[in-house]
């Protein structure tokens, strides 16, 4: 008789819970990316710009991937970059009421900068009218959604929210990505707000599903 093999999964653990990074500033996380003794995992990240202040050319929002030279995640040379997300457009609007979780549909206005589209990544910042001055942890309810429309208020969402929204929240475009990292090393996860004079803070948040084992029977 053959031996079936199923893969086995840890879901959704966090990397980075919903996390804002001032201009000039960075932070670095090796949390839940040490996979020496997995098959791999699927990474996913979001960034967002925030504010109202428009970007300027020369600089972007990044959030890199680096596999560690010698697997333990703290190694300053940060080993080689395996991957990089970055974001450069601002487009930003405030919530005109309060919504529920499970909200597919939310209405704007306030809206500046570029508009927002489908397919487009949108962040909510837990936080009525303004981004954070400092970086650190942001509120609980912060997500990322992506619109199925949002040309015109309002916004159509491809999935429901996870959580209720305040009157006057703010939400911004952003990025995202998945990730495929290979098993056998531990990586870091490096966020970057390289300008020094322009721009509002910056969200991240990131999340892995890690490919554990194969079991036999």
């Amino acid at each position: 008789m053959s031996t079936v093999f199923t893969p086995t999964w840890t879901d959704n653990v966090t990397v980075l819970a919903p996390y804002a990074v001032i201009k000039s500033d960075s932070y670095r996380v090796v949390t839940g990316l040490d996979l020496r003794v997995k098959k791999g995992g699927m990474l996913k990240i979001g960034i967002a710009c925030g504010g109202n202040t428009p970007l300027t050319a020369g600089g972007a929002l990044y959030a890199k991937v680096y596999r560690t030279l010698n697997n333990d995640g703290a190694n300053p040379m940060n080993g080689a970059l395996h991957a990089c997300l970055s974001q450069t457009v601002l487009g930003a609007a405030l919530l005109s009421a309060a919504q529920n979780a499970g909200a597919v549909s939310m209405a704007y206005d306030g809206a500046v900068g570029t508009a927002f589209a489908a397919e487009n990544i949108i962040f909510f910042w837990a936080v009525a009218t303004t981004v954070p001055a400092a970086s650190g942890a942001l509120n609980a309810g912060a997500e990322f959604l992506q619109l199925s429309k949002g040309a015109a208020t309002p916004m159509l969402f491809n999935t429901p929210s996870k959580y209720s929204h305040v009157d006057n929240e703010l939400v911004s475009l952003g990025s995202a990505m998945d990730i495929w990292l290979p098993g056998g090393s531990a990586y870091a996860l490096v966020v970057d707000h390289l300008f020094d004079a322009l721009g509002d803070a910056m969200a991240c948040a990131a999340y892995i599903q890690t490919y554990d084992s194969d079991l036999g029977t």
